[in-house]
This record gives structure tokens, sequence and C-alpha cells, in this order.
């Protein structure tokens, strides 16, 4: 997994290059619009890939997303032909983008399980924390550990079916209100209770059938979410084609609206992994749409050599002012410290500088001592991008 950091384009303590960063350009470029939508279809096709993977219980098939990426990696190739792009050689940087956005996206509405608790050898239920699980005179599992039919705390890939119950005569600390291992059968003593001879038990869904989670629910939000940043994507690219500042408020309201009934529509499937997860699944999906314009639209500049690391001036005269040399037209600059023809070999990468005059810039080449030394982030085998983001 890419590490991603945000960081401003430009911070008002900056007295040299500040000011330049402060806004995007809003140039007319047709590649841009194509890597945006690109980009959109991607994040779509590759959720479509997880939704089939939740609906059936499964992991997602490794040749839909092999065939999602070769996709990606030809519409960004056809882009780049074109005269007008404003970032040459970002393909893999987007990728990683996208695909650390995703897992994320996943988390909310596909959470890691609570606690699992194993008790006594016998049964297995689940705790909001380990204390919990302790006070029930039970052992709290490892991080992920889910509960197994056999009632022990077990991997994801070890999980078998045996008996469970789900009752509501259970403490309010074990979530779920179901239990599985030998003992379930004789928790089931109440009338409206649940009792599966051969089932799991779930967080969200209490007992059900089989040794895969399966949810339509979460399934019907993944592929929801991806059409939303599809949607919201293609409302950045047309901006992009006319050279409008920001994206039509109107196409992104019908994106936010689709999102919403979707949401709703889902929930009302009733196998839910978790509920009322609109508003985080949204912030996630913006975060990951924000740090793709951020790549795609940075605010020009020219690639600059200063000493044995490269950085993003604003213009050559500026790189000049600040006792660097320009590098030639289209270069970009690489983990080597130097400005050469795109795509730009990974290596070393500082971001977030906090002294003069790259203040709130990234800069390739940087060693780590220097990094440190200068208020940065270091980030090894990462690239320094325009858009002020070391991405590995």
């Amino acid at each position: 997994m890419s590490r991603i950091a945000r960081v401003g384009l430009a911070l008002a303590a900056s007295a040299v290059l500040g000011a330049a960063l402060a806004a995007p350009a809003a140039a007319q470029s047709a590649c841009t619009a194509l890597k945006l939508k690109a980009g959109g279809g991607y994040f779509a096709s590759f959720a479509r890939c997880l939704s089939k993977g939740v609906g059936k219980g499964v992991s997602p098939d490794p040749l839909c997303v092999a065939k999602a990426q070769t996709k990606l990696a030809s519409s960004f190739e056809k882009a780049e032909r074109k005269d007008d792009c404003l970032t040459l050689g970002d393909f893999l940087p987007v990728q990683d983008v996208l695909d650390d956005a995703l897992p994320a996206l996943l988390e909310v509405v596909d959470p890691p399980p609570p606690v699992c608790c194993a008790v006594s050898g016998l049964a297995c239920l689940y705790t909001l924390a380990d204390a919990d699980c302790t006070g029930l005179g039970g052992v709290p599992a490892a991080a992920g550990f889910v509960c197994s039919g056999s009632g022990a705390c077990v991997a994801p890939d070890a999980v078998a079916a045996g008996p469970c119950c789900e009752t509501s005569d259970i403490p309010p600390q074990i979530v779920g209100g179901c239990l599985s291992g030998p003992v379930a059968s004789m928790s089931c003593d109440m009338e409206g209770d649940i009792f599966l001879e051969q089932g799991r038990c779930h967080p969200a869904l209490g007992c059900f059938s089989g040794p895969n989670v399966r949810s339509r629910c979460t399934a019907a939000k993944l592929k929801a979410a991806g059409s939303y940043f599809t949607a919201v994507a293609k409302c950045e690219a047309k901006a992009a084609k006319q050279g409008d500042a920001s994206a039509d408020l109107l196409c992104l309201g019908k994106a936010q609206s689709k999102l919403q009934r979707a949401f709703e529509k889902a929930e009302k499937k009733g196998d839910c992994l978790a509920m009322g997860d609109l508003s985080d699944a949204h912030a996630e999906a913006d975060e990951g749409l924000d740090i793709l314009f951020q790549i795609l639209e940075p605010p020009p500049s020219v690639c600059c050599e200063e000493g044995t690391a490269c950085f993003w001036a604003p213009d050559a005269a500026t790189c000049t002012s600040v006792g660097g040399n320009p590098g030639a037209a289209g270069s970009v600059c690489g983990g080597n410290g130097t400005c050469g023809a795109p795509p730009a070999a990974e290596g070393n990468c500082c971001e977030g500088i906090n002294n003069l005059p790259l203040m709130g810039l990234c800069a390739g080449g940087s060693t780590q001592v220097g990094c440190t030394n200068s208020g940065g982030s270091f980030v090894a085998d990462a690239v320094c991008l325009p858009a002020q983001l070391c991405i590995d």
C-alpha cells in the first residue's frame, strides 16, 4: 500500500514561492480531461470488482482488477498523445492514489470486526473492547480475527461453520447478540432466539449460514460509491476541457444526490455490514478525488535542480532566483534529484518542507537527514509531483 500525504500547495509564510502556488491553473486541457475521466472510471471499475466479491462472500477476481488497471494505463497513454497535458508520466502515481482510496472506502462500508473473544474453548463472540472480553472470562484475540463456528477466534481464511445462537438475552458489551461454538445450543432457550446448527456469528449480521460473509447491501454501496467517484471526475473533466476553474455545481449536486439515494436503497436490503455510513463514505471518496485533482491539475510549474535535489518552481525565473537550474521543457523531478524525461524514477523524496525558500514544497533526491532538518516528512521510493506530494 502506498503512502499518501496531503500537503498544502503553499503557506502564507513563504515569501518566495507561496504566492505563485496559491491558486490552481484553469488552462484548457483535453489531455487532463481524459485522465480525469480515466481515473474516475478506474475507481468505479475497481469498486465493482470488490462489490461482486462482497455480494458473493469471496475475494475480488484478480482478473477483474487487472483488466481495470490495463485500461487505466491505456487511457493515460492515449491522453498523453495530445499536446495540452498539464502533467506527464503520472499514470503510476494516480494508480497508487486510487488503489489507496478504495480500501479506505471499503473500511467504512465493511469495517473490520470488533474484538473476537474466545471463552473456555467452547464459544466465541464479539465484544467492544479487550476489557469487556476479559470481564466475561474470555481471551481477546488479535485484531482482525473472526469468530468461527468451532467456538474459536481464527484468521478470516480459517473460518468454519458450526452451532450459532442469536439471542436478545445477552450483555450489552457483546456485539451482534450472538455466539458460536459447542455451547451455543444451550444459550438458545428463549422464544424468538435464532439457532443455526451450521452457521457463524457476525457482529453486524448475527447468526448467518455458511462460512462466507455475503452482503447485497454493502455490495450496492460499493458500486454506488464507485459511480459517485466517476461522476464527480467527469464533472471535473468537463471543467478541465473548457478551462473552467471549478466544476459545475449542478453536476456535482446530481452526483451527491444519486449517492445518497443509492445508500438509502441499499440499507433496505437488511444485510448491511455497516449502517448510517453515507457521510463517512462520501468523505473518503472526496478525499481520493481531491488528491486526484491535485495530481492532474497542479499549478503551472517547472522542474528545478538545486544541488543534489530537484523541486517544482512556478516558473524558470523563480527557479534561478533561488539558485536553481531549470530543467528542460516537459522534464519531471525524479528521486535521484535531477530533472529528466517522464516518467520520473522513484527515489528519496521530502514533502511538507518547512524552510524557505521551499516552504510547503516537496523535493526529490533529498536525504533523510536533510529532510528532517528542513522540517519535512521523508518518503523512500517515491516521486515528487507538481502537486507537492511524495507518492510511492
